[in-house]
């Protein structure tokens, strides 16, 4: 199993990403479009796909919601700059484990793998 990371930001992010990696002892892939993300979901053994806001071909959440329809049993989350609250209504429905800071550090990646490991 895999860890997809939708981002065009993977060189800024670094210590996210290795943190995360580190604690959920998965493979990270960077991809740096949402259509790349749902290649590697369709070919499958993905546990989780992060999403990043300012994709080039898709919004964070509508990239979620193309996800479940590949594979319901693949987790999400997804940077947001909404507040907790717009998150929560706009994303309800949509299985998404956790809303990221825009810029999500190593805490971050501990706290996502540690919400992983309960899936």
């Amino acid at each position: 199993m895999s860890i997809v990371f939708a981002t065009t930001r993977g060189a800024s992010l670094g210590e996210f990403i290795d943190s995360l990696a580190d604690s959920s002892g998965q493979n990270i892939d960077v991809v740096p479009t949402g259509s790349a993300a749902l290649e590697a979901v369709k070919a499958g053994a993905v546990k989780l796909v992060v999403i990043d806001e300012g994709l080039s071909d898709f919004d964070s959440l509508g990239l979620a919601l193309e996800i479940i329809k590949v594979n319901a049993m693949v987790n999400t989350a997804t940077v947001t700059s909404l507040s907790a609250k717009d998150f929560h209504d706009k994303s309800e429905g949509l299985g998404v484990l956790k809303g990221l800071p825009v810029n999500p550090g190593k805490d971050d990646g501990v706290e996502l793998a540690d919400i992983l490991s309960r899936m």
